[in-house]
C-alpha cells in the first residue's frame, strides 16, 4: 500500500482500490444494521457507510484524481492517515 498527497491542501492519505473501500462500507452498514436507532445516532450520527468518503481529499474536499504519490516529507510519522480511492491500486 502507498500514500498520496493532494495537490490543493497537501493533506496526505493511504491509497485504496475501490474493492477495498466497496469491500469496506458494505461490511460497516452490515454492522451499522445490527445497532439500536439510538446507538446509530450517538456513535455515528445515524449515517450509513459511504462510498463517497472515499472518493475526496478529508483536507479540503478535492477529487481524487488530484493526488501525486507521497513522498517522506509530505507527512510527519505517527500521523492518522484516511483512506481514498486511486485507481492505479
Amino acid at each position: 500500500m502507498h500514500t498520496v498527497t493532494c495537490l490543493t491542501c497537501g493533506w496526505v492519505s493511504f491509497a485504496y482500490s475501490r474493492t477495498q473501500a466497496e469491500k469496506e462500507v458494505a461490511e460497516f452498514n452490515d454492522y451499522f444494521s445490527t445497532l439500536t436507532e439510538k446507538q446509530r445516532m450517538d456513535y455515528y450520527g445515524n449515517k450509513k457507510g459511504d462510498i463517497k468518503r472515499y472518493e475526496q481529499c478529508f483536507g479540503c474536499g478535492g477529487a481524487y484524481q488530484n493526488f501525486r504519490r507521497a513522498v517522506k516529507e509530505d507527512c510527519p510519522d505517527g500521523a492518522t492517515l484516511q483512506p481514498l480511492i486511486q485507481d492505479d491500486v
